[in-house]
């Protein structure tokens, strides 16, 4: 990864793996990955901003080189944020989130409002009206299961191909990483999150989370006929619930609005970054 530094540290009841470009003086960005994925699936973003941010990704529990231990409850994966944002000593940094990400991200900014200076989300996985329905969920869990097993078992060549096939638009910077995360993903997850209603992102509602976060946020979302979670009404009113929110959105992207569409994504994530 270049001047990338692969770091492990011990926090809270876990080994936290992390990547960091460290520029000293420059204003930090704390990358929070999606479900199954990691930290270097941030790569391809990361290495745009190289010369102008101090970046940190961290892989949340259970994913990437981060040990799989505890409950994945979203106060606990907020609070191993946090955690990461003291022992670095990093000075307010903006927080990207994607999906499971972006709530954590918003959840860490209402808990300790002195630590984040910003908030950017991607698409987060907040639905306009979660019913919970047993049988959905089922259906759901395994398909969780099932959809990370079969790249942990077939060649690179055929993940690779697969992975093309699933997502056209992705580039080849994107891919690598997400079949690598999908590899490392900790299945042992599936003995704390046995309902899909407590996945991290449908524990605390998004409702009342969005009101209580005081630092500016900017929410991104993408075509909701694409996969995108954050539909017109929903943005409209995290908008409104929100102190200070700004909207994007993103032409052509469904739930990966970086993968589908990364010049749209740096350009609006670029006009809301702090100044180097």
């Amino acid at each position: 990864m270049g001047e990338w530094n692969s770091q492990t540290v011990q926090l809270n009841d876990i080994s936290l793996h992390y990547y960091r470009l460290e520029n000293s003086g420059k204003p930090s960005i704390l990358f929070l990955h999606g479900y199954h994925d990691s930290g270097r699936c941030w790569q391809h973003v990361a290495e745009a901003l190289a010369s102008e941010y101090d970046m940190v990704m961290p892989d949340a529990r259970y994913h990437g080189l981060t040990s799989g231990s505890g409950d994945v409850q979203d106060t606990t994966l907020a609070n191993d944020v946090l955690a990461l944002i003291d022992y670095l000593h990093l000075e307010r940094p903006t927080l990207v989130g994607h999906s499971m990400g972006a709530h954590v991200a918003a959840l860490a900014a209402s808990m300790r409002p002195e630590l984040v200076g910003s908030v950017v989300l991607e698409d987060p996985a907040w639905e306009e009206n979660f019913v919970p329905d047993a049988e959905r969920e089922r259906i759901e869990l395994e398909a969780w299961k099932s959809s990370t097993k079969i790249y942990k078992t077939v060649p690179q060549e055929e993940a690779l191909e697969e992975a093309r096939l699933e997502h056209p638009n992705w580039a080849l910077s994107d891919i690598e990483p997400w079949i690598e995360a999908q590899r490392a993903f900790n299945l042992d997850i599936y003995t704390v999150l046995t309902d899909t209603a407590q996945a991290p992102w449908r524990e605390t509602p998004w409702r009342e989370l969005v009101t209580r976060i005081s630092c500016p946020i900017l929410l991104l979302s993408g075509e909701v006929s694409r996969g995108g979670f954050v539909t017109p009404a929903t943005a409209s009113e995290i908008v409104q619930r929100a102190t200070q929110c700004q909207h994007i959105h993103i032409p052509g992207a469904g739930h990966n609005l970086r993968r589908d569409n990364f010049d749209a994504f740096m350009q609006a994530l670029r006009s809301f970054l702090p100044a180097q």
